[in-house]
């Protein structure tokens, strides 16, 4: 399916960036470019978009009241904003503003920003892992997690679920290498990202937020 894109970024290097490098990948239109909030309100009227890619600062509001504004008229389409800093509290307060994907710049690939896009797009959100782990710990100070909030910062992929099930299940790393056909070191990794991605420090603490909150079906 394709994605019909936007992009409000009013660094000229990066926009022209970030277009050229998403020319690259067929199912990814590019509708339009733009440099001011008042040129990207303006032309979301006019264009139909799935995805816009938002600067966290441009030139003439701060995006947060850009976001406010979009989000006046249109819950649908997708939003990601484009940050330079890990700022923790920006994290939180665009995740409140209900944007769908934050990006930190910095030492970013062409393929995640085109998967960040596809994932929005198709399953509603997209979190770095950055990203992932400042809500998902902002989350845990709740007295009541938000199961579709916690979901969604993880996105888990049915690997990651087949992998949580089997470690449910007493499994050790070595045995689900060979269950799921791959790689111990493979295994081992993404246990390992699971616990970075979720903010817990141990596998135990991990399984009982899992369980807790029925991220997975058992």
């Amino acid at each position: 399916m394709d994605t019909r894109i936007a992009i409000a970024e009013d660094t000229n290097l990066i926009c022209r960036g970030i277009a050229e490098a998403l020319h690259l990948y067929s199912d990814v239109k590019i509708i339009f470019e733009c440099s001011y909030e008042t040129e990207l309100l303006a032309k979301l009227k006019m264009h139909n978009i799935d995805v816009i890619i938002l600067d966290l600062n441009l030139t003439e509001w701060n995006s947060l009241k850009t976001l406010i504004e979009i989000r006046r008229t249109d819950l649908l389409t997708k939003i990601i904003i484009l940050s330079f800093n890990e700022n923790r509290n920006e994290i939180i307060r665009y995740w409140n503003e209900k944007v769908n994907g934050h990006l930190i710049i910095k030492g970013i690939t062409t393929k995640e920003i085109y998967h960040a896009i596809k994932e929005c797009h198709n399953n509603g959100s997209y979190f770095d892992s950055f990203s992932q782990q400042v809500l998902f710990q902002k989350l845990q100070s709740k007295s009541n997690y938000e199961l579709t909030n916690i979901s969604s910062i993880l996105n888990l992929n049915e690997t990651e679920k087949r992998i949580i099930e089997l470690v449910i299940a007493g499994s050790k790393s070595k045995d689900i290498a060979i269950v799921l056909k791959m790689s111990t070191a493979n295994v081992s990794r993404i246990r390992g990202c699971l616990l970075v991605r979720s903010g817990t420090k141990n596998t135990a603490e991990f399984v009982k937020v899992v369980i807790d909150n029925n991220l997975i079906d058992r």
